[in-house]
C-alpha cells in the first residue's frame, strides 16, 4: 500500500514502510511476535538515522490493522521514542484486552515526549472493537496522551479511507500539532 503514504515524500517528510522479516508463507509476512518486531523496527530507525537527517522530535508510527497495533505498543511501550501516532483500523491481541494496557504501555514516558495520535477506522469493519477504542482514547487522555479518532467506510478492500491521500499531509500535521 505504498500509494497511499506517497503524498508524505511529496511534503519532503522522510517515509520508511518497513517490511517485517516474519514470514507466514511466501510472499506473506507479518508482525505476529512483537518483540522480534521491536528488535526489527530499532534497528531499521537507527539505519535511517545514521543515514539521514532525521528530527527526532517529528517521528510518527504508522500502521494498519496488526501494524498498527504494534505502531501503539512500541510508542506506548517507549521501545521507539515517537511523538506521533496515525493508526488505521488498528487491531491485535493487546487492543482486545483491556486489562493487558497497564501492564506494557509506559503512559508517563510517552507524556513527557508529548505523544499524540489519531485513529481512524473503518465503522464498518467487523473485527474493530469501538468500545476497547473508546477505552484507549479515554485512558491515554487521563494520562495526558491526546488520542483523536475518527470514523470513515472504507471505499474498498484497501481498508484506508477514501480520501486517505489526499488529506495524509494533514493528518500529519494533526498528529504532530494537534
Amino acid at each position: 500500500h505504498l500509494e497511499f503514504w506517497h503524498p508524505a515524500a511529496q511534503e519532503g517528510w522522510l517515509l520508511a514502510l518497513p517490511q517485517s522479516l516474519q514470514a507466514y508463507w511466501s510472499g506473506a509476512f507479518g508482525w505476529h511476535d512483537q518483540e522480534l518486531a521491536a528488535e526489527q523496527l530499532e534497528a531499521q530507525i537507527e539505519r535511517m538515522v545514521n543515514t539521514y537527517s532525521v528530527d527526532p522530535d517529528q517521528i510518527i508510527l504508522a500502521g494498519t490493522g496488526a501494524g498498527a497495533e504494534l505502531a501503539l505498543w512500541l510508542a506506548l511501550s517507549g521501545t521507539i521514542n515517537a511523538n506521533g501516532l496515525l493508526l488505521i483500523n488498528p487491531d491485535g491481541p493487546y487492543l482486545r484486552d483491556k486489562d493487558s494496557w497497564s501492564k506494557v504501555y509506559d503512559y508517563e514516558q510517552a507524556a513527557e515526549r508529548n505523544l499524540r495520535g489519531l485513529v481512524l477506522y473503518d465503522s464498518s469493519a467487523a473485527y474493530i472493537i469501538e468500545e476497547n477504542l473508546d477505552a484507549l482514547r479515554q485512558e491515554l487522555r487521563q494520562n495526558g496522551i491526546p488520542l483523536e479518532m475518527e470514523t470513515f467506510t472504507a471505499p474498498s478492500s484497501t481498508g484506508y479511507p477514501e480520501d486517505f491521500i489526499e488529506e495524509l499531509p494533514d493528518l500529519i500535521d494533526r498528529v504532530l500539532f494537534g
